[in-house]
């Protein structure tokens, strides 16, 4: 196998693996947090239910748009079409992400405090050889 279609099968299956776990986690924080009912909960699972909606219509139009547009990301196969409707809705996720209109998979839900500061207190405690080495950098 030439090296160019291992990289690209190598990437091809980690994007497939990614795209897996994040659905897994995803259903699996939707229904630990739908089952709540405070305020927080609640917005948050709005939240969860939009990106839901947003996934399956991506979902539907990459479906639409692998019988129309002759796109092909592996050579014919079984999973060929998986894999590229895969990626197609990946990227329309990630498109989404960085213009904007929707939040990412990963990041956390807005606060209810409804500010993002936040407080550390406490004392630190260097050891021998840190202090030393602080005490060697310090500008002269």
């Amino acid at each position: 196998m030439p090296t160019a279609a291992l990289v690209t099968t190598l990437v091809l299956t980690a994007l497939v693996i990614d795209r897996i776990v994040a659905t897994l986690v995803f259903i699996t924080t939707y229904l630990r947090v739908s089952r709540q009912k405070d305020e927080v909960s609640r917005a948050t699972t709005a939240e969860l239910q939009r990106k839901m909606w947003f996934v399956f219509l991506s979902g539907c139009l990459s479906a639409v748009a692998l019988v129309f547009v002759p796109v092909r990301i592996l050579p014919a196969g079984n999973m060929e079409p998986f894999v590229t409707w895969l990626v197609l809705v990946a990227a329309s996720d990630r498109i989404a992400e960085l213009m904007g209109t929707q939040q990412a998979a990963h990041a956390p839900a807005p606060s209810a405090a409804g500010h993002g500061d936040f407080h550390v207190t406490g004392t630190l405690a260097l050891d021998e050889e840190s202090a030393a080495r602080l005490k060697a950098m310090k500008p002269k």
